[in-house]
């Protein structure tokens, strides 16, 4: 194999990998999304993971989870310190439903 198909081998399997990275991601945005995490964590201060499922009506160990996959995807941020999570960037999330019209998000 040449040196030119080597790399080019090299570079799809990167971009393969960055591709199914970012399709799961965009799985669990979904599954924020159609139960309310979002809504719930722009309505709330930092929070722990207990605090945000209990707010939310739904089971810790899966808020646990989704929030892993969300701070891995560089959607939230965990204070590593307290272990509070909050959403990136302002403390309106853009992904709650809150923020979103038909014509997208204001």
């Amino acid at each position: 194999m040449s040196e030119t198909g080597a790399g080019s081998s090299a570079q799809f399997a990167g971009r393969m990998n960055r591709m199914l990275n970012d399709a799961a991601l965009a799985l669990m945005v979904s599954v924020g999304h159609r139960t309310g995490l979002f809504d719930v964590m722009a309505a709330m201060p930092p929070a722990t993971s207990k605090e945000i499922a209990s707010r939310a009506s739904l089971d810790e160990r899966y808020v646990r989870e989704w929030l892993a996959a969300m701070t891995t995807g560089r959607i939230v941020e965990c204070d590593v310190a307290d272990l509070c999570v909050r959403a990136m960037g302002s403390t309106s999330s853009p992904l709650s439903t809150r923020c979103t019209t038909r014509r997208g998000p204001t």
